[in-house]
């Protein structure tokens, strides 16, 4: 049986702007901390060879992104922690941890990693898988389930009492070896982003999302010639001034998302699409 000691949460935010909104750097740290509403984690009782989700998805991240350098707003929001004196202050990109939030939590909805919930009123603590269909019906938080189930329902419990009350008291939790496995069975398809600089050609037609063409992006933005604000169609026009064989805009979009995950270069944030109502 292991006992999670109260803790603050990590900050996770997409931009510097998720700390200081008014402009002002707070002076502060405990202000800063109450404005970014970061309270504590009431003590939870875990299974012995059970994890948290969060924990899993951190785990997750730190190997879909270890080795990469850390992303630019992730910099400018570590040495404003510095300053404050908190330089053991724990920071996650945001983006990162959404990316491997969502992974994981597609995999737990498609049946192939059981996640249980754990109860909190029994010594020693055991745990009761949570249904994939019940899972679907859960609220989910920052792309991925919450370790708290938020306002679970007796009907998103298709019925079940005992469940529902178990999710109201209780936290999600997987099997640390069942987690394990199926993380070394993604490590070994070599599609993390930790990955591309390890990836081999394969036999087929060769990818359009090279190096050269990340780098291309990048020069236009870092010049200040492009920046997310603007269309892509008009980044192909300037990518193509230099060389012909440019992708689609589609295809150009994806990279530059995908940048602006891994980098977190503000100028590579594009505005979201308006979903067309039907």
């Amino acid at each position: 049986m292991r006992k999670r000691q109260n803790k603050k949460p990590p900050f996770r935010g997409t931009s510097l702007e998720d700390i200081d909104l008014d402009g002002r750097e707070p002076k502060d740290f405990n202000a800063l901390l109450r404005e970014l509403n970061v309270g504590t984690v009431p003590p939870t009782t875990l299974c012995n060879g059970y994890i948290l989700f969060s924990d899993a998805v951190r785990w997750l991240a730190i190997r879909m992104w270890g080795g990469l350098p850390r992303a630019y707003e992730m910099q400018k929001v570590k040495q404003t922690f510095n300053k404050l004196g908190e330089p053991s202050a724990r920071i996650e990109w945001g983006p990162w941890w959404e990316k491997a939030a969502g992974r994981l939590t597609q995999t737990a909805l498609e049946g192939k990693l059981m996640v249980y919930v754990t109860h909190q009123d029994q010594d020693p603590p055991n745990c009761s898988i949570v249904p994939t269909e019940v899972l679907k019906e859960l609220i989910p938080s920052r792309g991925g389930l919450p370790d708290h189930a938020i306002r679970p329902s007796i009907k998103a419990c298709h019925g079940d009492r005992t469940l529902f009350e178990l999710l109201k008291t209780g936290c999600l939790v997987v099997d640390e070896t069942e987690f394990s496995r199926w993380q070394q069975a993604e490590y070994r398809r070599g599609k993390w982003p930790s990955q591309r600089s390890r990836k081999k050609a394969g036999t087929g037609r060769p990818g359009k999302q090279t190096d050269a063409l990340r780098n291309a992006i990048l020069a236009r933005v870092r010049d200040g010639a492009w920046s997310g604000n603007q269309s892509i169609v008009s980044l192909r026009h300037l990518l193509i001034e230099d060389k012909d064989d440019v992708p689609s805009a589609d295809t150009l979009a994806r990279l530059v998302d995908e940048l602006h995950d891994e980098i977190g270069d503000a100028e590579l944030r594009r505005p979201a699409r308006r979903k067309r109502s039907k």
